[in-house]
């Protein structure tokens, strides 16, 4: 019985340590500024002058992947 209660209390430890997110933190000197993680909504400036925006599908040590939402705007505001 002991042993049958380390190894689910083992498997149950695994779970909790791989929860761990990747953040994504922007920084001005030792400041941070905003902290991003995978599921959260960002907004950004592109290169063309255009203002992107999506939800961050996975994080890497040095790639973001985020799939597009894209905003409408009309008269009585955006959709």
């Amino acid at each position: 019985m002991h042993r049958f209660v380390a190894i689910i209390t083992l498997l149950l430890s695994s779970k909790i340590i791989y929860a761990q997110k990747t953040i994504l933190e922007f920084k001005r000197g030792r400041k941070v500024i905003s902290r991003y993680w995978e599921g959260a909504e960002i907004a950004f400036l592109g290169r063309e002058g255009d203002w992107e925006k999506g939800v961050i599908k996975k994080l890497k040590s040095d790639s973001i992947y985020i799939r597009p939402s894209y905003v409408r705007y009309y008269l009585m505001g955006t959709d």
